[in-house]
């Protein structure tokens, strides 16, 4: 017999807005990086 697993709604949302988060600081600091040097890179 299989049981059917029902993920938490709750916890699901927290978990989804915890990775967009850190996805979208994982891009600034990016673009601050990519920034920085490319300045560094033409002076």
């Amino acid at each position: 017999m299989y049981t059917t697993f029902q993920p938490d709604p709750v916890r699901l949302e927290i978990f989804k807005n915890l990775y967009q988060f850190i996805a979208e600081q994982m891009g600034i600091v990016l673009q601050n990086t990519a920034a920085s040097v490319n300045i560094e890179w033409h002076a």
